[in-house]
């Protein structure tokens, strides 16, 4: 009778086993010294997993000459899928599936600066759906089309017609009329509109402005944790950092966006906000997404720092 501990071996090795109750086996060693003649028997041999995995039970192995004709048949539709401007990734290693980490955190409250219609907000839902979302979008169009979102989500999406910076009031915004995710509390510098067309139809409008201290005045202690920021605010990170450190303590992550051309007059530096979530407890996780112009560099980058 073999005992409880050879069973569970037996039960963990590779094959699994051909019985469902490894003493009906006939290839499980029943005494003790059919054990020891069968551990003799199977040392050393890579196969088997376990001692009690007999030759009956291994399972075949590949030939050299098929594993080598796997291995170029995938070369070569790499190959031909690279020349076309496509690559393949493993999507269990893709940010876009893992977040960089982000998404094995246990994430209650995302803040969503600059959700425009909702897209990150409607992204990040995917990953965290039980999470309460406050989404800051102070244009009309896109806020009632964030409205109209969020009336679907069962209430856990609140929705805030703000901009969010450094200091409250009121402020005038450089509206594009043909893209309003790249609107701007700064004016477009003329790389902007010669690498982005669409942004050269623009128009002035005026939008109510807080921090994320005062928005979160009352709100922030109940807030279920933890805390995942999100700013997307066309250059305007670095006033709404500085007007939200009681929040930013608060944050288990942030997600921002940052340019490296000079896109906006007076915009963010990534170095300087590195350095500035660096100093108050963060570090640089890496990059989601980035943008790439026609020679190759980049142009913009969608960054996560956790702390």
């Amino acid at each position: 009778m073999p005992t409880a501990a050879t069973a569970a071996r037996f039960r963990a090795c590779r094959c699994g086993g051909r019985a469902a109750d490894p003493r009906n086996c006939r290839h499980q060693p029943k005494t003790r010294q059919q054990i020891k003649a069968h551990e003799s028997r199977c040392q050393g041999r890579r196969r088997h997993r376990t001692a009690y995995q007999c030759d009956a039970l291994a399972i075949p192995r590949i030939s050299p000459a098929r594993c080598n004709f796997v291995m170029s048949l995938k070369n070569v539709l790499r190959t031909g899928l690279n020349r076309m401007g496509f690559d393949v990734v493993r999507l269990h290693r893709s940010p876009k599936r893992t977040l960089l980490g982000l998404a094995g955190l246990d994430i209650g409250t995302v803040i969503d600066v600059g959700a425009n219609q909702g897209q990150f907000a409607r992204l990040i839902s995917g990953f965290f759906p039980r999470a309460q979302l406050y989404c800051f979008e102070p244009l009309d169009e896109p806020f009632c089309q964030l409205s109209a979102w969020a009336q679907t989500q069962n209430g856990r999406v609140h929705c805030l017609q703000l901009a969010l910076g450094d200091q409250e009031g009121e402020a005038e915004m450089h509206l594009h009329e043909r893209h309003t995710p790249s609107s701007s509390l700064l004016a477009s510098t003329t790389t902007t509109h010669r690498l982005f067309p669409q942004t050269q139809a623009e128009r002035m409008t005026r939008i109510r402005v807080s921090t994320l201290d005062r928005a979160f005045e009352d709100a922030l202690d109940p807030m279920p944790r933890e805390i995942l920021l999100k700013l997307d605010v066309q250059g305007f990170e670095d006033r709404v950092l500085r007007g939200g450190t009681r929040v930013l303590s608060q944050c288990r992550a942030v997600v921002l966006e940052a340019s490296l051309d000079q896109l906006y007059e007076g915009q963010a530096d990534f170095l300087g906000l590195a350095q500035f979530l660096r100093e108050v407890g963060f570090t640089y996780a890496g990059n989601l997404d980035q943008n790439y112009g026609d020679d190759g560099r980049v142009m913009s980058l969608d960054a996560v720092f956790v702390s």
